[in-house]
């Protein structure tokens, strides 16, 4: 998912699921996400049913999604959980 020229807000408690090969990527405006004590905000795999419902196979792993990645923007991240990414960056 790429997001560009835009401010991403990311509300305390969402959860964000990925799939397989895929990146968040925002280029040009703020990444905010501002989780709180008791509501952190999760970034994981789409097989991960221990947070944000059943979508998947129940069986996540490293790197079953790739990263997040900022670029010429900026980021606010406070109470934020990250898991099961892995992807390789190449700065190029």
């Amino acid at each position: 998912m790429t997001v560009s020229g835009a401010t991403l807000t990311i509300e305390p408690g969402v959860v964000v699921k990925f799939s397989t090969g895929t990146s968040l990527v925002v280029g040009g405006g703020p990444l905010n996400a501002l989780g709180a004590p008791g509501s952190a905000i999760t970034f994981t795999s789409i097989n991960d049913n221990s947070v944000g419902g059943v979508t998947g196979s129940g069986s996540p792993a490293p790197g079953d999604w790739d990263l997040i990645e900022v670029l010429l923007a900026s980021a606010s991240l406070r109470y934020v959980q990250v898991f099961y990414a892995g992807g390789d960056f190449n700065d190029a």
